[in-house]
């Protein structure tokens, strides 16, 4: 009895706590699923909102674990859900996902008759039209917790087998029978969420963020932004990224939502409760969330589980940031030097400030923000050559101490380094981003690499070569600019 009243308390409290927000609350619920459910991703063909298997460990409301075998259909007018289409096995984690007029449902795990779950490389289609369930090809390797994107005429598949190892992606276009296998993804992409914007894979990567694939230029790159949510519920919504929820994050409530053409961030109507694990897509023009699940220490193993189905009509969308104008009373800018008839040059000298050691040719130099204010500034200096050195900021420093050398990582071979760029809120984040033109072999090529950077009070900063992430690369083979700097934006910029 008291385990029935303390369950009885946490759904009262969750109503009550789902009560007092929805008050001043855009959000509002509608059809609920046919059972709690969570662990799901969900696609939009014709009109309509498909999820695809999941699990809950609160079934109906018995405690009980329960995994689903069926593709839900979420019809917006009148709101109701019904089950089209029975797997042979339940499935938990699969990857839902819209391409050419079917759902697609990839990976995950698999539920046997020994009630054991395993990482599975099935691929399953359903056709709305039909209502027929087909097999596509088999992935190249299991994933248990994929995420599947359609975008520039194909469909993208991006996981990872556990929690520390990189992502591995994979794609299939029309009419293929075997899956392609990408170059390699991110680290720790696992429990991923994301949606396609203009044709470009957007996928929150946890402990890292946000981060972009463009199809056209076959590279991954990193969104700054103020969200590494995990697991949240993420949609595309008029040419925006709505990021809601999730875990890791302070608020796990709160609505992001990333403009890629402005490159702008702004918040969004918070949901009426905590909420991750659940799916995400736009209806009618209307952002839909269906099930999900929130951590509640005195629910019965921790969690709360939901069958809600959440909707936001597009009146609710705060409006976009406006581009800065041009300020017209800047001067203009005077070309007399282009033609050729500037004045002297000015009077500079040059001064010695560290007489006890020179370096070769140089590419640039920062101050390394320091931990303690007792601790003295250190300088930070990269060498053409792939050499980063540190050494204190005063005149009678002795020998600079090396923190990384790019020469060793490429086997000695010929490569020039043209700048490096601390991260905006070192060194509470300590990455290090370095810009490196690979001279051989031929084509040459740019790199834009991002490094962590240790600190210990008191020692110089050491450099791990091995914690390389590489951000961009591009064919490359001289007049590179090669600047790096962040700007006030917190943008990263790469001349």
């Amino acid at each position: 009895m008291n385990f029935r009243l303390t369950a009885l308390a946490t759904l009262l409290g969750a109503v009550a706590l789902s009560s007092a927000r929805a008050a001043d609350n855009p959000w509002r619920t509608v059809a609920p699923m046919p059972a709690d459910n969570h662990d799901l991703t969900g696609a939009v063909v014709g009109g309509k909102f498909y999820v695809a298997g999941g699990a809950t460990n609160d079934f109906k409301g018995t405690g009980e674990f329960h995994a689903f075998d069926e593709i839900w259909e979420l019809n917006p007018r009148p709101w109701s859900w019904r089950a089209v289409a029975k797997f042979t096995r339940p499935r938990i984690y699969c990857a839902t996902a819209a391409f050419e007029g079917r759902i697609w449902v990839v990976g995950g795990d698999i539920l046997h008759e020994d009630n054991q779950r395993r990482p599975s490389a099935l691929v399953e289609i359903f056709d709305p039209a039909t209502g027929a369930l087909s097999r596509a090809p088999d992935l190249p390797v299991a994933l248990p917790n994929p995420i599947a994107l359609a975008a520039a005429g194909r469909l993208w598949v991006v996981g990872a087998r556990n929690r520390t190892e990189r992502g591995q992606f994979t794609s299939i276009g029309p009419g293929e029978k075997a899956w392609r296998v990408e170059p390699e993804a991110l680290p720790k992409m696992w429990a991923l969420a994301g949606a396609t914007v203009a044709e470009k894979l957007y996928v929150c990567v946890p402990d890292t963020g946000l981060v972009v694939f463009d199809p056209a230029t076959h590279a991954w790159s990193v969104i700054a932004g103020p969200t590494q949510a995990r697991s949240a519920q993420v949609a595309a919504w008029r040419g925006e990224l709505w990021i809601m929820g999730g875990v890791d994050v302070a608020d796990r409530s709160a609505t992001r939502i990333y403009h890629p053409a402005q490159r702008t961030w702004r918040t969004g109507p918070s949901l009426p409760n905590a909420l991750a694990w659940g799916a995400a897509g736009v209806v009618d023009d209307q952002l839909v969330i269906a099930g999900g699940a929130w951590r509640e220490p005195t629910a019965r193993r921790g969690y709360v589980f939901t069958a809600a189905t959440l909707a936001l009509k597009a009146d609710a969308i705060p409006p976009a940031p406006v581009a800065a104008a041009a300020d017209s009373a800047l001067p203009r800018w005077s070309d007399q030097k282009l033609r050729g008839t500037g004045g002297p040059g000015l009077p500079f000298t040059n001064e010695r400030l560290f007489p006890s050691f020179k370096f070769g040719r140089l590419s640039s130099v920062l101050p390394v923000p320091t931990t303690r204010a007792a601790e003295p500034e250190r300088l930070l200096l990269l060498e053409v050559d792939g050499v980063v050195w540190t050494f204190p900021n005063r005149p009678d420093a002795s020998a600079p101490t090396p923190v990384l050398d790019l020469r060793a990582r490429y086997d000695q071979r010929p490569m020039q380094a043209y700048s490096i760029a601390l991260h905006p809120r070192f060194p509470a984040v300590p990455h290090a981003f370095v810009l490196y033109n690979l001279m051989q072999p031929k084509p040459a090529e740019n790199f834009l690499a991002r490094f962590t950077v240790s600190l210990a009070p008191n020692r110089p900063p050491t450099i791990d070569s091995t914690t390389e992430l590489n951000l961009l690369r591009w064919p490359s083979d001289g007049h590179n600019g090669g600047e790096i700097a962040f700007g006030p934006d917190g943008m990263l910029y790469v001349s």
